[in-house]
């Protein structure tokens, strides 16, 4: 990091940027703000100021008040910029989940930051990449720390962080870390159940209170379902309707009565939109390194497009929750089996007798080992070239750590997979002029999932126990007790559409490929044959050609 020999910020942001710039009193501070805040009222009144009082206001006051300590008195979704003249200091700050991305640089002393990278990557006319972050990226995995983007003069401020540059050096700490506080609850389940329904209504209400006209999503799934269920009482009536979309119907989808279920629960309106085979083929040649991954916009991107043409300012999504509230119990076998607790521990198994009790066990062991720091590093199936990897210094895989149940929350919650799609989902939305918002990801909501006590997560065979309860008499049951996640014939449509991209894309491919500069990373004959013969569904290839096609110049 450069010094900085000017106290300047500038916002680099693609298009209409999200951020709203304020001078505080005397000149001596300067504040960009991206916001939704929650329980404002309460804010102001901590802060002296009118209920009338903006977001810009309330943070730019929260800052005077709490400095670098104020994100632990704000709930909500934000990204802001603090510059303090009297200190010598620029500050910025994330929300705990990430869902107003920040990215930043530093550039002749002066710090640039944005809402995308793509408004850094012009700003600075850099085209130079990160060899390994590229390869960590296209080998996959979750290689890649979560503060690198594929440039090296940028970077990414991580969720739930903070950074402090001052005199020349910059300080990145962590402000969010809900594991820091003990786990137990002596409260009855009855009362953790009132509790927790009580703070997700809350989550919700706040997320729709809105003027905007709203969409949400209809997957038939239980966590999404469950937004529906609480945000329609509340939109009911709304000047403009809202408007369920989903990623299928259900009619095309072995799934049916769940998404028959959902709709039942859902608005007037339902839509479906699907990218026809033209705009697959062009989000293909969307760059990876400067935009939202290819692979997290495959659905949403169609339904952001559709809500743009029906006005839509809002996506209430319920995206997340099973790595917080709706968690499946994950390392409780180890917990069962450490504390010798061999009858909690078969209960687990859908098996009974000694068959039942041998496969807990063994359960229990699997999840009871540390997490390796090291895994293999060898990228079996990926079509960089040999050569390539072989140069670069290629991270460790992450690894889940599954000794407990908060063990394995807390590695989720670190590998940074949630955050990525809403990052993704919040970039390319903004260009639609859409706002998502995830109630099962308020900080209210998980950190109260996090103190929850283990064994609420899992009761015998059923996974995700204590959300069930939750939502017992406000879902319908065939969504409320299914235990499958999976959405077979959705997916399976899913690949053979990408098959046939790839299949589709492959001559073009061929013909330009000594005049696409990312060629040089591959060994572009197996490339082009697997894109020709594309693998099947279940093949870990499949996932290397994907990001291969996501990296290259098309």
């Amino acid at each position: 990091m450069c010094v900085l020999t000017m106290l300047q910020a500038k916002d680099c942001s693609e298009g209409k940027s999200p951020f709203i710039r304020i001078e505080g009193p005397g000149g001596q501070s300067e504040f960009f703000i991206d916001a939704r805040l929650d329980e404002r009222s309460a804010l102001a009144h901590k802060l002296n100021l009118p209920d009338s009082a903006n977001n810009a206001e309330l943070l730019a006051a929260a800052f005077f008040r709490w400095g670098s300590e104020l994100c632990s008195e704000l709930l909500g979704d934000y990204a802001l910029i603090a510059i303090d003249r009297k200190s010598g200091s620029i500050h910025a700050f994330r929300d705990h989940i990430g869902a107003r991305p920040l990215f930043y640089a530093v550039s002749g002393g002066i710090f640039l930051f944005s809402s995308d990278i793509a408004g850094l990557v012009t700003t600075l006319g850099i085209s130079t990449l990160s060899e390994e972050v590229l390869a960590s990226e296209i080998v996959g995995g979750r290689r890649t720390d979560a503060t690198r983007t594929f440039y090296q003069q940028i970077r990414r401020l991580p969720a739930g962080h903070r950074l402090e540059v001052r005199n020349g050096e910059a300080k990145l700490s962590h402000w969010w870390q809900p594991f820091s506080s003990p786990a137990a609850s002596s409260s009855s389940i009855e009362a953790l159940l009132d509790e927790g329904r009580d703070l997700l209504d809350r989550a919700v209400a706040d997320r729709v209170g809105t003027d905007e006209r709203i969409g949400i999503h209809v997957t038939g799934g239980l966590d999404s379902s469950s937004i529906l269920a609480l945000g329609m009482p509340r939109l009911r009536g709304a000047a403009a309707p809202p408007i369920g979309f989903g990623w299928q119907g259900p009619a095309a989808t072995d799934e049916g009565p769940r998404v028959e279920a959902a709709l039942a629960l859902a608005p007037d309106i339902f839509r479906a939109p699907q990218l026809d085979d033209v705009q697959l083929l062009d989000l293909w040649r969307q760059d990876w390194t400067r935009h939202p991954s290819q692979w997290n916009l495959l659905h949403e991107l169609a339904v952001q497009q559709d809500a743009e043409r029906h006005g839509i300012g809002v996506m209430l999504s319920g995206w997340g929750g099973d790595e917080a509230i709706s968690f499946n119990g994950r390392g409780l076998h180890a917990e069962y089996l450490r504390a010798m607790e061999f009858s909690k521990l078969a209960s687990l198994s859908p098996r009974r007798g000694p068959a039942g009790m041998a496969a807990a066990i063994k359960a229990g062991l699997r999840e009871a080992l540390p997490p390796k720091d090291k895994q293999s590093s060898a990228p079996v199936g990926s079509f960089l070239k040999r050569e390539f990897i072989a140069s670069v210094d290629l991270p460790e895989r992450a690894a889940i750590d599954s000794r407990s149940c908060r063990d394995a929350m807390q590695s989720l919650l670190q590998l940074g997979s949630v955050t990525a799609r809403i990052e993704d989902w919040a970039i390319s939305g903004r260009r639609h002029g859409i706002d998502y918002r995830y109630p099962l990801l308020d900080r209210r909501v998980m950190e109260f999932a996090y103190r929850l006590p283990s064994e609420h997560f899992r009761q015998g065979t059923t996974k995700r126990w204590f959300f069930r309860e939750m939502m017992r008499g406000l879902l319908p049951e065939e969504i409320r007790s299914e235990t499958s996640k999976l959405e077979d014939l959705r997916t399976r449509s899913l690949i053979a559409r990408l098959q046939q991209s790839f299949v589709a894309i492959a001559d073009e491919v061929e013909d330009r490929r000594r005049t696409l500069k990312r060629a040089e990373f591959f060994d572009m004959d197996r490339l082009i044959e697997a894109m020709r013969r594309p693998p099947a569904i279940g093949n870990p290839q499949l996932g290397h050609l994907r990001r291969a096609l996501q990296f290259l110049d098309i």
